[in-house]
């Protein structure tokens, strides 16, 4: 059994890393964000054998909404072969993937407001940047204890 990188596979790792906020590390770092996610090369025996399966695996990542670049592949015995190479996610399409994009919003709205009412507290959210998508709904509560 071949272990592709399916659609779903791709979105349950975009979701890992919006829950470790690394976009919002980016953020707070004034760093770029971005999300890289390579495609292993098959081997020509391993098309062989899961023709089929390779088959179906690159039509639903075609027809998938995400931007993959493939490569052309010369193998011996099957000819030349569009092969998926990687995924490219900016910041912008990671969060309309996840339909984050207004929570986003909201987050660097509270974080633009616990900066000017607490400078120290950017180290911390550079450091534990999730604690904005753990507890934004008291966020504002929080800081007011810190007061």
């Amino acid at each position: 059994m071949l272990k592709l990188i399916t659609q779903k596979a791709i979105l349950q790792k975009l979701t890992t890393i919006y829950n470790r906020a690394e976009h919002i590390k980016a953020y707070l770092t004034n760093k770029p964000f971005g999300v890289t996610i390579k495609f292993k090369r098959l081997s020509q025996k391993d098309i062989e054998q899961n023709f089929l399966e390779v088959r179906k695996w690159i039509e639903e990542l075609n027809q998938s909404s995400f931007d993959i670049e493939f490569v052309d592949i010369n193998y011996t015995s099957i000819g030349k072969q569009s092969m998926p190479k990687v995924l490219e996610i900016n910041q912008e399409r990671f969060l309309k993937q996840l339909s984050k994009t207004k929570i986003f919003q909201q987050h660097k709205n509270l974080i633009e407001q616990t900066i000017i009412q607490f400078p120290k507290l950017r180290e911390l959210l550079i450091s534990k940047p999730n604690l904005i998508i753990l507890y934004d709904t008291i966020w504002i509560e929080i800081l007011k204890v810190c007061e």
